[in-house]
This record gives structure tokens, C-alpha cells and sequence, in this order.
């Protein structure tokens, strides 16, 4: 039986990712969006222009300064599954922390006895990282702004083709809107290097602060409040655990669970899904199915 049908209408939250020189404008931007939860990984968010701001126009805004990748992550995951009245996650700038885990991978690898930067291995390790760290903030229920630098982009060539941004190339295909901020005279502009969203044309440029990208993606679609997810207990993960190991589940159906539930681990699997696997797995025990 196929089980294609019409798509309709999700009531999603808006995926941005902003990137420029410094002084365009991305922080200003970002801090802005309604009740936003700010993730500050370069002490930027806490200077006097931006508190007045906050207070001024967010006033329910916090600020969190990361002191490590780990420490993000952790900070995510509450947000995941406490209930709170955040609206927005923003991660301002990505650049510091991106580059602190290419370095972290080429010392890594190094002790290893490789060479840590030799075709880009530090990069690739790097990689791995963040693609845990957007697997859990794109489950968030929340608007998503991450900032990062700017930088010259080469192909092939040791001459400048165009921009980039100065974190991992498959970013930009993970958000549904890419914006690079200038700043040309006193204007603050942007040219939307990706759109999946209605009202930004892709290629085109556009006045570049809060209010215009409010306008354009909908204000009603930003306010609305988020939903928690349950993660497993730990009791759950040992119980999982031990059922895996009493009838050997194979490596590749945990690797395809995982992949199911777009997690890592089984304790960032959302408890639906997680407890899905656990029946397969009595009914395994029970003679009635296969795993």
C-alpha cells in the first residue's frame, strides 16, 4: 500500500542563519527576535548597547555564556525538554566555537599520530560536532538565528570567487533562510543567499534589521509559545541497554533507530520513538516479530 499523501500546511518556526562582517548588524538583528534565549559565545550579547537594547525591545531576553561545546549542549537539551517561555534560540556568533573544534580535532588527531589538518581531517571531526549540535536545535519548538562571520570563498584557486561564511559549507543547506548582512553607507542591508521561505526571494537584496524580517515571515508565526519533548530516564536507557545486549541487536538497526529518530544517542531520542524501539525489542523476546 502506498502512503504518499497531500502535503499541507506546518506551523514551523523560522530556521535563520545570518552571516557578515562585524558591525553589520547580525547581533543587533538577532537579539531582537521575541523572547529570545541567547546563547553568547563571545561575551558580545553583554556589552551596555546591547543591554539597553534588550531591555528596550526584549525585555524577557536572557543571556547564557557557554564556557564549552559541552556546556551548549547541555544548555540545549533543557531547552528541549523544560517546559519555558522562550520563543527563539539565538547562537551568536558560531565562528569562535567552530573554530575552537577544528582546533581541539587537529591536537586530537595529532596524539593519535596523524596530522591533524591533513585534508581537512580537523575539519571533518569538526563537522561531526556540529551536526550533533543542529540535529538538537532543529527539534527545538523555537525560531533558530545562528550568526557567524564572513570570509573569501576559493574554488579550486587561490583567488577570491565571492563570499562564504567562516564555518563548515553544508551549513547554509540546513536553514531554510541564509542572509548575508552588509553595511554600505549608513544602510543596513542584506542579500538572501538561500530562501525556502515565502517573502524572500532568493538572490534578491533587502533592508537588513528585525522589524523587515518580521513583517516578511509572519509576527504571529514567531510569538507562538513552544512545546517541550520527553527525553528517556536513565532507568529507561538502562533497561534499553540490557535488552539490546539479551538478544544482540544488531549494530546496523541501532544506527538505522538512530537514524530514525535523527539523534546521536538513544537519551536524545525523543520518547515516542524511543519507546517504539523497545517494543520491537519485547517482541522480539516474545516470538512474534524480528528486529
Amino acid at each position: 500500500m502506498l502512503r504518499g499523501k497531500k502535503p499541507e500546511y506546518a506551523d514551523t518556526k523560522l530556521r535563520l542563519f545570518i552571516y557578515g562582517e562585524y558591525g553589520t548588524g547580525k547581533t543587533t538583528t538577532a537579539i531582537q527576535f521575541p523572547d529570545a534565549y541567547i546563547m553568547d559565545l563571545e561575551n558580545g550579547a553583554i556589552k551596555e548597547k546591547y543591554i539597553d537594547l534588550l531591555n528596550d525591545q526584549n525585555p524577557n531576553a536572557v543571556v547564557y555564556c557557554p564556557h564549552s561545546y559541552d556546556d551548549l549542549i547541555d544548555e540545549i537539551k533543557k531547552l528541549l525538554t523544560l517546559e519555558h517561555s522562550f520563543k527563539s534560540l539565538v547562537i551568536d556568533p558560531l565562528s569562535w566555537l567552530y573554530m575552537h573544534l577544528k582546533d581541539q580535532a587537529e591536537i586530537f588527531l595529532s596524539k593519535n599520530g596523524k596530522d591533524g589538518s591533513e585534508y581537512g581531517k580537523n575539519t571533518a571531526r569538526a563537522d561531526k560536532f556540529m551536526y550533533r549540535l543542529f540535529q538538537l536545535i532543529f527539534r527545538l519548538d523555537m525560531n533558530v538565528i545562528v550568526t557567524a562571520q564572513v570570509k573569501n570563498k576559493y574554488e579550486g584557486t587561490m583567488i577570491s570567487t565571492g563570499l562564504t561564511y567562516d564555518v563548515s559549507k553544508k551549513f547554509g543547506n540546513i536553514f531554510d533562510l541564509v542572509l548575508r548582512s552588509e553595511l554600505r553607507g549608513d544602510q543596513h542591508v542584506a542579500y538572501i543567499d538561500k530562501s525556502r521561505e515565502k517573502g524572500f526571494t532568493q538572490g534578491q537584496m533587502m533592508p537588513f534589521n528585525f522589524q523587515e524580517i518580521e513583517s516578511r515571515y509572519g509576527k504571529e508565526l514567531l510569538q507562538r509559545l513552544p512545546k517541550a519533548i520527553q527525553f528517556p530516564s536513565t532507568e529507561e536507557l538502562e533497561e534499553f541497554s540490557r535488552l539490546c545486549q539479551l538478544i544482540q541487536v544488531p549494530d546496523a538497526q541501532i544506527e538505522k533507530w538512530l537514524g530514525e529518530g535523527r539523534c546521536e544517542n538513544f537519551d536524545e531520542m525523543e520518547i515516542s520513538l524511543f519507546k517504539k524501539c523497545v517494543d520491537k525489542i519485547k517482541s522480539k523476546i516474545k516470538g512474534e516479530a524480528n528486529v
